[in-house]
């Protein structure tokens, strides 16, 4: 009869009080203790001790031992994606891929700075003769004659050492050298040298060439020369 009464108190008391208990000063331990009298009293306590003769001293666990594992759930939907993550290490490198079309051509670079010089090659064969080059000259007494030459027609004499030479072809286009010749009087081949300045130049026709003779003070004066004409 005392066991039934006691089952009794202690299933009013988990049915009435055990979220006050929970969350009391009482069940320290995970242990619950109370008092009960036979009118269905029940007082809480932190000892059995504390339980009157006439009371019967009852206790309970505020936690039942762990159940079962239960079935396992339907999957959750997909959460939102986390924030990035850091950079990982660098992986291997990978075998090389198969060779890609050409692409396009570019734009030219910049020229690059010269290159060293390299060494010298070999001996080139010998080339063809070339064509012969045209020599025209004259030999011209100070006052205008012509006294002898190659290719060379007459001679223009104006006095004060003006002289226009005048060739068989055009000659604007060849190399004029002309230098002072000795004299004696109009002898041109013997005497002592005359010193003085010469200058020549193309003349207004094609086919002369303008000399111009003066004494060694720069005054213009008949002197003879020679003058040669490259083409």
């Amino acid at each position: 009869m005392r066991n039934a009464f006691i089952g009794f108190l202690v299933g009013a008391v988990v049915a009435g009080g055990t979220a006050y208990a929970a969350n009391s000063q009482f069940g320290a331990g995970g242990v619950i203790s109370a008092c009960a009298n036979r009118n269905g009293d029940v007082r809480l306590v932190e000892d059995l001790a504390q339980c009157k003769p006439f009371e019967a001293a009852v206790s309970w666990n505020t936690q039942g031992p762990k159940g079962d594992q239960g079935d396992k759930g339907p999957p959750g939907d997909v959460g939102p994606p986390g924030p990035k993550g850091d950079i990982g290490d660098r992986g291997p490198a990978g075998d090389p891929g198969p060779k890609g079309d050409p692409g396009p051509k570019g734009d030219q670079g910049d020229k690059g700075p010269p290159g060293d010089v390299g060494p010298q090659g070999p001996k080139g064969d010998k080339g063809d003769p070339g064509a012969d080059a045209i020599h025209l000259w004259a030999v011209v007494g100070a006052t205008g004659s012509l006294t002898r030459g190659q290719g060379a027609a007459s001679v223009a004499y104006t006095p004060g050492g003006i002289y226009v030479v005048s060739f068989e072809r055009i000659v604007s286009d060849c190399a004029y050298v002309a230098t002072l010749a000795r004299r004696t009087g109009g002898d041109i081949t013997s005497g002592s040298l005359a010193p003085g300045e010469i200058a020549v130049g193309a003349g207004s026709a094609g086919s002369t060439v303008a000399v111009n003779t003066f004494d060694s003070g720069g005054v213009p004066a008949d002197r003879a020369f020679h003058l040669a004409v490259a083409c």
